[in-house]
């Protein structure tokens, strides 16, 4: 359990007013803040409440399964702590789970990425669609899905990427798949194997805080921490008006984690169980 070690990192990237270069740019961020997040207090229909322990989570997770026809949508989104542990049956080529840490994961256990595909994917039916935010570290396959869309890197985010490996130990060895990609549609992109991704029955899209091995930021605002994927995933839809393509939504999303987080990397990557799915598509959910 490397959740210690991922706090280090998370406080490293917490923002405070000091941080900000001049009035300007901390009038932005607040304003972009409020853009993002207007109306979420307003939110009841649709959406169960309760504490995110072990057994609520998969009572949430029972909760927005139950009853699905095709033709719904359901949203799953986890903003919280992730981390990793050995895996015990042999399906993750790197010799990793991927996991999230409920509130009581210390007295409970973690929920396993096998446990979150058993409990919410495979129990969907054909015809509906999953559409998953899951902000934590280490969530790059954290629903085991088998495939995966990285944006290309720019040549400075290569580079401080390649940096940070060198001053940091990888804890988890680089996929095989990686070296056997296929660029997408657009050539903005890249399709790759998640390698032990399994198939179901209905078609989930799931979009990760980051990689397997990188961790996620916070970005602090009035004292209070939020996932930075999940402020730049609102921000992205409330800036393009709910109107863009599954590639915008990605790119946008780099460009506001760009701007708001400066000590750590983490690349947000998409990943799928359709084999057809396009990135020209409109994002819906």
């Amino acid at each position: 359990d490397d959740d210690d070690d991922d706090d280090d990192d998370d406080d490293e990237d917490d923002r405070g007013i000091d941080d900000f270069e001049d009035d300007e740019e901390m009038d932005s961020f607040i304003n972009e803040y409020q853009i993002a997040t207007r109306g979420l207090d307003d939110i009841r229909d649709g959406v169960r409440t309760g504490l995110a322990t072990r057994q609520g989570i998969f009572e949430g997770i029972a909760w927005l399964v139950d009853g699905l026809q095709p033709g719904d949508s359901v949203f799953f989104h986890f903003s919280g702590h992730g981390s990793q542990t050995r895996d015990l049956d042999g399906d993750e080529d790197d010799g990793y789970d991927e996991t999230i840490c409920p509130q009581d994961y210390r007295t409970a256990g973690m929920i396993v990425d096998d446990e979150l595909y058993d409990q919410l994917v495979d129990k969907i039916p054909e015809g509906v669609r999953l559409t998953a935010i899951l902000d934590c570290c280490h969530s790059g396959t954290a629903l085991d899905l088998p495939y995966v869309y990285k944006l290309k890197a720019d040549k400075t985010m290569e580079k401080k990427e390649e940096k940070k490996k060198k001053k940091k130990k990888n804890k988890k060895k680089d996929k095989k798949s990686d070296k056997k990609s296929n660029k997408s549609s657009e050539g903005s992109g890249k399709i790759v194997s998640a390698g032990g991704g399994k198939k179901s029955d209905c078609t989930c899209v799931m979009i990760s805080g980051c990689q397997d091995d990188q961790v996620s930021a916070d970005i602090m605002y009035e004292g209070e921490a939020t996932g930075a994927v999940t402020f730049s995933f609102i921000s992205a839809l409330s800036h393009n008006q709910l109107n863009l393509t599954y590639d915008t939504l990605m790119r946008s999303m780099k460009e506001v984690l760009a701007k708001n987080t400066r000590h750590i990397i983490q690349c947000p990557q998409l990943s799928t169980n359709d084999k057809t799915f396009s990135f020209d598509e409109i994002f819906h959910c």
